[in-house]
């Protein structure tokens, strides 16, 4: 007899390649070894660090794939200037106007635009999946690191595994830290 734990990870192992947190899971590496085995899947690639354990499940053979999915700095950084424009629409308009209403309206609606773009870009995956759909094959990319809550050891493992590795120190920015990740074999695509 499977779990709701058990019946969630079987449901998320469909798709060709997947994230699996042990953490997340809330199940033994034995069961969800069992459970890949068993869907005719394997594990590619594993990160573990003394907070989680990582497995990068897909068919038996294969390497880790690039996702063509909307990497989610990009998405946080559309909807941070979608929210900015309609601020700052918002307050002009109340200013001259001398009402409030624009203002609230402009509130609603950024929310409304900013939630929408965010929710689309990460709901159902893993943190582990948010942070490979950033490594897209460019020679450099920059990562919003409040998007990714994992260890720094987790993040640089799961960037080896797309062939990248971290260039230079974590850099602060408004937005949050951000961390400059290279290539490590360009000509390797």
């Amino acid at each position: 007899m499977s779990t709701s734990w058990e019946e969630r990870l079987i449901a998320r192992l469909s798709g060709s390649q997947v994230w699996v947190s042990l953490r997340a899971s809330r199940l033994p590496r034995e069961r969800v070894d069992e459970i890949v085995a068993r869907l005719g899947k394997a594990v590619i690639r594993e990160c573990s660090d003394d907070t989680d354990t990582l497995l990068l499940v897909g068919e038996p053979g294969t390497r880790p794939a690039r996702s063509a999915r909307t990497r989610p700095s990009h998405t946080y950084a559309v909807a941070r200037r979608w929210l900015y424009l309609v601020l700052v629409v918002g307050c002009v308009t109340s200013l001259i106007r001398r009402d409030e209403l624009p203002m609230m309206i402009a509130l609603g609606i950024a929310a409304a635009v900013a939630l929408t773009l965010i929710l689309r870009g990460t709901l159902g995956t893993t943190q582990a999946e948010l942070l490979a759909r950033e490594f897209t094959g460019k020679y450099t990319v920059t990562v919003v690191l409040p998007l990714h809550q994992m260890s720094r050891e987790l993040r640089h493992q799961v960037a080896a595994a797309y062939g990248y590795e971290a260039r230079g120190p974590v850099r602060k920015r408004r937005s949050g830290n951000e961390q400059v990740f290279q290539r490590v074999n360009p000509g390797n695509r």
